[in-house]
């Protein structure tokens, strides 16, 4: 297409410049916001570490609450938030293990195609210094981008079952924090 007032080398260099829909790049899908490298910056979170305890802890504090006769009977039954808590813990647990157990290596390894592409180079100029003779290694920043997509996007009931169990576990656990807060300013002491 010529635009009026451009010059034949302006057209050209237009023209070399647009961004060009490649057919063999995977395009994103209608989903792109949930995508495993999404959910990466759950799998951070220290209280992951402290779910796990809590899942020994509480049915352990339960039993021996249950078990102790010489209690009185109103403090024989496990509080509100105690439950709450387990069951938070239970449901992040549940997300960190899906995510831990179906998210593809290369997700958790790299940050972005590019980082994968710059360990590729790496690999290749090793490759070159010590493998001389084997033309091996083919690879290119279009091709890093296109895989690190492809798996970013495996296992879409795995995905979308590790984040609900984020958000219902997160939603929980506000709830329990919401409540102590509460507790703290005198409201609910029975909780």
């Amino acid at each position: 297409m010529e635009e009026p007032g451009q010059s034949e080398s302006e057209q050209v260099t237009a023209a070399e410049h647009k961004p060009e829909q490649r057919a063999d790049l995977p395009r994103p899908p209608r989903a792109y916001g949930l995508s495993w490298k999404s959910l990466d910056g759950f799998s951070h979170i220290q209280f992951l570490k402290v779910s796990y305890l809590v899942l020994l802890l509480v049915p352990f504090v339960a039993l021996v609450q249950h078990e102790a006769v010489w209690l009185p009977e109103g403090l024989r039954r496990m509080p509100l938030i105690f439950r709450l808590v387990y069951f938070s813990s239970l449901l992040l647990s549940l997300a960190n293990m899906i995510y831990q157990g179906w998210c593809p290596p290369i997700i958790k390894r790299f940050d972005s195609p590019n980082d994968l592409y710059h360990e590729l180079l790496k690999i290749k100029a090793l490759q070159s210094q010590y493998l001389t003779g084997d033309p091996g290694l083919k690879f290119s920043l279009d091709h890093c981008r296109k895989n690190f997509t492809e798996y970013n996007f495996l296992y879409p009931f795995a995905r979308i079952s590790c984040s609900w169990f984020y958000v219902c576990g997160g939603l929980l656990f506000l709830v329990v924090v919401a409540l102590q807060v509460l507790r703290l300013f005198g409201i609910f002491w029975a909780l």
